[in-house]
């Protein structure tokens, strides 16, 4: 998993394929140490090369619809995803989850 924590605040995660199935505890954790140094976007990039199996497509619905729902990117049959997202929209997800 690769973080960056860029000048505008922003933290970019990216996650590859081999990681989906770990993906929601590792994201979540990235996401939390982001909000609690004041990122105020976390831009997160999810890139499956495998075909993702029936679980680990579940694991990713709630980050998925929450990306779609906001306007912030797309989550396809193929698994990635990549989207920005305020801090405010990061928290409710991350209580939800």
């Amino acid at each position: 998993m690769n973080f960056v924590n860029k000048q505008e605040n922003t933290a970019v995660i990216k996650v590859p394929g081999a990681y989906m199935f770990t993906v929601c505890p590792r994201v979540e954790k990235e996401l939390k140490s982001c909000l609690k140094r004041g990122c105020r976007k976390v831009q997160v990039d999810l890139e499956a090369t495998e075909v993702l199996t029936s679980a680990a497509v579940r694991q990713l619905t709630g980050f998925c619809r929450l990306v779609e729902e906001e306007n912030f990117g797309i989550c396809n049959a193929a698994g990635w995803v990549m989207g920005t997202i305020k801090a405010n929209k990061l928290e409710r997800w991350l209580k939800a989850v």
